[in-house]
């Protein structure tokens, strides 16, 4: 019985012991939004959105990778309080190199202010060697309390990403419905 658990915890210590000198390929996301008002005009209230994101290729333990928040974009908030009803999604994508689309779960926060969030993408959510594209679409909307639209924004943002070269782009921002 003794040697059994001892065998056992030989198993366990060995185990993790691989996963703490094994290192795997990810890519590590980080981003923000900020959102606020910008007063009324003469027809409506103005609205600003301005998005960030940033990538780094990186080499980490298969532990770490596998403790992480892979693939879901974890994220924090300092809101302002407005009158109006504020609703931000963020919609994320991988396309790899052999030009398959990844999609991920959507982010949905609320409120005015900044909002940072964060994920790391590897091996099993579709990480693979070569040029990949990552595009995240960042969806603004604000309703009075009652329900009624105010503005609707959509801004979308790529990167390239090259996992051979570690290398990538300066992000690409194109503004979709304003």
């Amino acid at each position: 019985m003794k040697k059994g658990i001892v065998i056992i915890l030989i198993l366990i210590i060995a185990g993790l012991t691989y996963l703490m000198v094994v290192k795997t390929k990810v890519i590590e996301i980080d981003g923000s939004v900020k959102v606020s008002s910008l007063g009324t005009s003469e027809v409506r209230i103005q609205w600003s959105m301005t998005p960030s994101v940033s990538a780094q290729v990186k080499e980490i333990p298969m532990l770490q990778y596998y403790i992480s928040n892979r693939g879901k974009l974890k994220s924090s908030s300092s809101t302002v309080s407005t009158p109006e009803v504020v609703e931000i999604y963020i919609y994320f994508k991988l396309i790899t190199p052999a030009n398959k689309t990844i999609e991920f779960e959507p982010l949905s926060l609320k409120g005015a202010g900044e909002h940072t969030f964060n994920t790391v993408i590897g091996p099993n959510e579709g990480l693979e060697e070569g040029l990949l594209k990552l595009v995240f679409e960042f969806n603004l909307k604000v309703k009075t309390p009652t329900g009624l639209n105010v503005v609707e924004l959509l801004i979308r943002v790529s990167l390239d990403v090259n996992t051979e070269t570690a290398e990538v782009s300066e992000p690409t921002i194109e503004i979709i419905k304003q």
